[in-house]
């Protein structure tokens, strides 16, 4: 199982402000003006001051009214009037007519508003365009797009996805910079990911607020976009909806490869159907007069939704061992080339007679596992790219999911409101392949596996209104997650060892909690791609506990010309989580240059586990656990200071402070380059011949591992590159969590966050219709995923080591034990003396009102990220370490000279004017005693500069539209905080720094919704024709998009296969180390080739372009990210069919198009 949590981020509430005036433009100070809820009644009154001008603070978004009183002028009621989520609408100057107050003038408010007064980047998604802007998935993240500066993404499948809904790139910003929330309640993925895991379904949301870039000082705990999404509430009227919704494999076109392969078409089946009532909630009351019910102090809001959906696999191309190869007959098995194999009996070194094991000969907890695998269920073939396979199998993702929202809201008194919300889902996924399984087809073929998330938040709000200036807002909020991997039915009884007459021993029986067979995940030699023997190393593992309560409270403060605001927030996470490991052991069949005949080897992997002999075995020594913590605290302070009628300033600080994420039991480990001592690093045995050396590798009778401390040789040689016992220091250069003087999260950073915002809005020419905005400020991303700088470090040595048993039969296993050896492991480290990523935005735009109630905006928008997080190798092969004839000592050397680097097991070898031969990569690191240390650093910058446009008509006479567009510019280092794609030890600007993967040049969404005319109007009110043609709407989006880029592979060895020059072309490897060199770029190659693939496909990018580097140590030239993906075009598009059903009910049908 796994658990989990999250907290609250912000408020939603906003601002209503306006000056009161006469006909001639004078303010008139001291009318009463009151705000009139529409939806469920509730007001509230303040007087206009000295200068005319009201302010309503803390206000829920919704339709309200607003009404304007004054002796000797007439009554004004402006309705209609929409505040959205964070908004601070300035309605401006409000003119009343000389009149009696008995005498009420009324106007509805529509249209799009210019923000006068406001210099926040913002969108907003409204009701209607959620109601009625179909989605794929009917996810709400898929509505993000109409937006600008928003990434242009594939639709959502199924809402919820996973655990949660990949939130896409916003204004040049990392995924995981960006926060959505959920009333308040900060519904991001806890481990830090991109991603809303707090997922809600799209009928009970209300609308969606992005705060885009750049953002007052109340906003803040992220460097990217604020996503607010509003949910529904009650009001003074019942009302309600029930709805089903429909997709269908038998509507769908046939996969190309499931018929390229001969399957039957999957099912593919989405199966939405749910209801939602809201309206007053009746309370008793008691006292004077005897008890009656209160109508109009409470309301309720609940929401059902129950999607389910079963959707396809990719298909799978594995090959299975055959019923043959299990009862030892292998005269008919053959490898990749089609020729067949031959099996050497180990005791002989002859082939078996007919290539039959002899039954007597046959291991059979190795015949165990080979009989865990289905048998074949194909003839045989091969797949486009060429690999041979066996079996075949495709099956379909089985997810039940619910979704539960209810929502209160009470106003007990004329000063106070309160509402709470509580919020629960379900999602199941069974079927192949689900999250956190391993990857590739090996490892999908056939084995079940539920994923259970669960994720529930509860979010409260008390608003009180100590007087008409001064209002206070207080919130609390809290979530749980839980996260389960659970096996399919019946799959854990069948992997239990009892199950398969497994007997063999493993090291550590006492870590394998569900008593399964051990992994075989090593099959060289064996045609096609061999199906694994694997599964998910946290089936019945408790995974994730989360519970992160915060609190945040503002106040609000009216004063003259200025709104100030002051507030602070905090939160605390809290994080358990299993990492992983191997707990029942991993096997290595496989036949390799050491794995000899006389160590065991057959030749053939299948063969290899029939008799029990293994390559290799392996296996954790401990099952660690994750439990982190982090706290945050801001604070903030800001003013909206009304300059004059047309220019209004805003600006704010916010200050924040937050912990590391760290481990609060003290677990775990982490490497310090600082701490680390070259004298005291663990000795490793060396490889020795005991005869005189030449260019060709040592007779096998002559080799021995050499103990570098004491000169002793060994003659078993698998001692090469493990560990000298009690030579050196196992822990050299590891910090302990256990460590006083080890700082918290073993990260030092700064313990304060300062983040200025100031910026203005003016109206240019004082009507109201055109204003310029311009806003900057500096913001921080204090929260890192937990798997990048806490979670993964738990697996660390010394904590957890994983042990390896060289060549061996499976049945001595216990034996060897005591053989079972120490070698350097890859281990995950954090930077010491880190950064906070800090993020500066700015913008400048335009909003101009241009008519036909439509307004729009044109924003330059630029973003510079510094600090961002990423992922290095520190203790790569250096460069040209694997030539040896660059080795002064010579090629000949001993390993007993010290900085000696031939390996005499193996010949010398020719690369290009370069030799090899060298010893292993252990003896090639800088840091000896590990392997790769994957380092998590905050040295990565981003730039983004961007022209943004939005053009908005709300809802008005039955048309709605908007038109969102984008021509932009993202640069980075890495695509994420974990990313491993940076080079070290190149030159780092020319190799890493390029366009996002994200980045797009060119987006353009249009979006409509549109009330088909009435046509019996034109027929005198036909029956037929106004039951057939009236009551239609159109909705739809239309999007466009340049292609995103994309990095071309690399390599040490570049042995690619496609057309290019190549010089030296007898160059296996170009650097003689880890760090990859990359193509030679001659020409460009996104231009079109004109070329094709056999099957007729084009191929999307010239590969005459690229050219091998000349001579081994040349690096290449071709930057990152390159080449561009084809362009996107997408139009979706639904028709609906209302029939009413008299005043106030009605039935709509929907067709949906993507």
């Amino acid at each position: 199982m796994l658990l989990g949590g999250e907290a609250l981020s912000q408020t939603i509430t906003g601002t209503i402000t306006g000056t009161v005036t006469d006909a001639s433009g004078g303010v008139i100070p001291g009318a009463t003006v009151t705000l009139v809820s529409e939806q469920t009644g509730e007001s509230r009154n303040v007087t206009a001051n000295g200068e005319g001008r009201f302010s309503f603070a803390a206000v829920q978004p919704g339709t309200y009214t607003v009404r304007m009183e004054q002796k000797g002028f007439q009554t004004l009621e402006r309705k209609g009037t929409v505040l959205s989520a964070n908004e601070s609408l300035a309605l401006g100057d409000i003119p009343l007519q000389t009149g009696q107050v008995s005498e009420t003038v009324v106007v509805t408010s529509a249209g799009q508003l210019v923000e006068k007064e406001s210099s926040d980047l913002t969108a907003r998604i409204t009701s209607d365009q959620i109601a009625l802007i179909s989605t794929k998935g009917r996810d709400i993240t898929s509505l993000l797009r109409l937006i600008p500066g928003t990434s242009n993404d594939d639709d959502v499948e199924a809402v919820g996805e996973g655990f949660g809904t990949n939130l896409p790139n916003i204004s040049g910003a990392r995924g995981r910079s960006a926060v959505a929330t959920i009333d308040g309640l900060n519904a991001a993925e806890p481990s830090g990911n991109n991603k809303i895991s707090m997922t809600i379904n799209q009928d009970a949301v209300g609308e969606i607020k992005v705060l885009r870039n750049n953002y007052a000082a109340e906003y803040g705990n992220n460097g990217g976009a604020l996503i607010n999404i509003v949910s529904k509430g009650g009001g003074k009227d019942y009302r309600g909806s029930a709805y089903y919704f429909i997709r269908n494999e038998a509507l769908n076109a046939s996969p190309f490869f499931t018929n390229k392969a001969g399957l039957k078409k999957p099912l593919y089946r989405h199966n939405i159907w749910g209801f939602n009532e809201g309206g007053p909630l009746p309370i008793p009351k008691f006292g004077e007069g005897g008890h009656s019910l209160l109508r109009n102090k409470a309301f309720f809001f609940f929401s059902l939704e129950k999607p389910h959906t079963i959707t396809p696999t990719d298909p799978v191309f594995v090959t299975m061992p055959t019923a043959l190869e299990r009862a030892g007959n292998f005269s008919q098995s053959v490898d990749n080339t089609g020729k067949p194999v031959v099996i050497i009996d180990p005791l002989t070194g002859k082939q078996f007679p007919g290539n039959i094991i002899p039954a007597s000969r046959i291991n059979r907890s190795g015949q165990a596992l080979l009989n865990y695998f289905p048998l074949p269920n194909s003839i045989g073939g091969r797949t486009l790219a060429g690999a041979a396979f066996n079996y075949v199998n495709q099956e379909s993702v089985d997810v039940p999911k619910h979704s539960y929202v209810i929502r209160f809201d009470f106003k007990p008194s004329e000063k106070d409101s309160v509402y709470w919300k509580g919020q629960w889902w379900t999602s199941d996924n069974l079927g192949l392949g689900t999250s956190g399984w391993p990857s590739g087809d090996a490892n999908r073929w056939g084995i079940n596996s539920h994923y259970l998330y669960t994720d529930n938040g509860w979010p409260a709000t008390w608003v009180h209104n100590f007087s008409s200036k001064v209002v206070n807002e207080f919130n609390f909020g809290m979530r749980h997650d839980t996260e389960g991997f659970i096996p399919g039915d019946g799959v854990i009884e069948g992997l239990q060892r009892s199950a398969l007459n497994y007997t063999a021993p493993q090291l550590f029986p006492q870590n394998n909690h569900l008593g399964t067979i051990p992994r075989a995940t090593g099959w060289t030699s064996v045609a096609g791609t061999p199906a694994n023997i694997n599964w998910l190393d946290r089936w019945g593992e408790a995974g994730q506990d989360f519970i992160r309560p915060s609190f945040a409270d503002n106040l609000s403060f009216t004063h003259g010309n200025h709104n100030l605001k002051f507030g602070a927030y905090f939160e605390r996470l809290l994080n358990s989580e299993a990492p992983g490991g191997s707990w029942s052991g991993t096997f290595n069949f496989g036949t390799s240059s050491t794995f000899t005949n006389s160590l065991g080897s057959t030749g053939y992997a299948y063969s290899n586990a029939l008799l029990g002999n293994f390559n290799s075995y392996s296996e954790g020594s401990a099952r660690p656990f994750t439990n982190l913590e982090i706290r945050v605290l801001q604070w903030y302070a800001q003013d909206e200071w009304k300059f004059n009628r047309r220019l209004t300033l805003n600006y704010g600080l916010r200050v924040g402070y937050h912990t590391p994420l760290y481990q609060v039991d003290g677990q775990g480990s982490n490497f310090d380059p600082s701490r680390y001592n070259p004298a005291t690093a663990p000795q490793l045995f060396l490889p020795f011949c005991t005869s005189a050396l030449t260019s060709a590798a040592c007779p096998t009778a002559n080799r021995r591992a050499l103990n570098p401390v004491n000169g002793a040789l060994s003659t078993n040689t698998n001692l090469v590159g493990t560990f000298v016992p009690g030579a050196g220091d196992l822990n050299d250069g590891l910090v302990l969590g256990s460590d006083p003087n080890a700082p918290k999260g073993f990260r030092t950073t700064k313990s304060i966050d300062w983040e200025p915002r100031v910026g203005f809005a003016y109206d240019l020419f004082g009507k109201g219709k055109t204003v310029l905005r311009a806003m900057g400020g500096i913001y921080h991303t204090p929260r890192v995923g937990g798997g990048t700088t806490g979670g993964n470090l738990v697996n660390n040595p010394p904590v957890n080591r994983t042990l390896t048993v060289n060549f061996g039969n499976i049945d001595n296993l216990a034996n060897l034990t005591g053989t079972a050896l120490f070698s350097p492991s890859t281990i995950n480290a954090v930077e010491v003396n880190s950064h906070t990523p800090a993020v500066y935005n700015f913008s400048l735009g335009v909003q101009q009102e241009i008519g036909f109630k439509t307004v729009m905006e044109v924003s330059y928008v630029g973003s510079l990220a510094r600090h961002l997080g990423e992922r290095r190798n520190i203790n790569q092969v250096p460069d040209n370490a694997r030539f040896i004839d660059l080795n002064p000592l010579g090629v000949n050397c001993s390993m007993s000279q010290p900085g000696c680097t031939r390996n005499p097991f193996s010949a010398v070898g020719v690369n290009g004017p370069h030799q090899t031969g060298v010893v292993g990569d252990s003896f090639l690191r800088p840091y000896r005693g590990f392997g790769d240390i994957v380092m998590t650093m905050w040295d990565a910058n981003s730039s983004y500069n961007g022209l943004q446009v939005q053009v908005n008509r709300r809802y008005t006479r039955g048309f709605q539209y908007g038109v969102a567009y984008t021509y932009s510019k993202t640069l980075d280092y890495g695509k994420d905080d974990d990313s491993s794609d940076v080079s070290l030890g190149r030159p780092y600007r020319a190799f890493n720094y390029g366009p996002a993967d994200f980045d797009q040049t060119h987006i353009f969404t249009v979006n409509y919704i549109y009330d088909v005319p009435s046509l019996s109007q034109h027929f005198d009110n036909n029956r037929f024709v106004r039951a057939v043609f009236d009551h239609w709407q159109i909705s739809g989006t239309t999007s466009y998009a340049t292609g995103k880029s994309k990095t071309f592979g690399s390599g040490t060895g570049l042995n690619w296969t496609f057309a290019g020059t190549a010089s030296a072309t007898n160059i296996t490897d170009f650097t003689g180390g880890d760090i990859a060199a990359r193509p030679v770029l001659i020409c460009d190659p996104n231009r079109n080739p004109g070329t094709h693939a056999p099957d007729g496909s084009p191929y999307l990018i010239d590969t005459s372009c690229f050219a091998k580097p000349g001579t081994p140590g040349s690096i290449g030239n071709l930057q990152r990210n390159l080449i561009r993906l084809p362009a996107i075009f997408n139009t979706d598009l639904a028709f609906f069919k209302n029939f009413p059903l008299g005043e106030k009910r009605e039935v709509q049908l929907r067709w949906e198009t993507y």
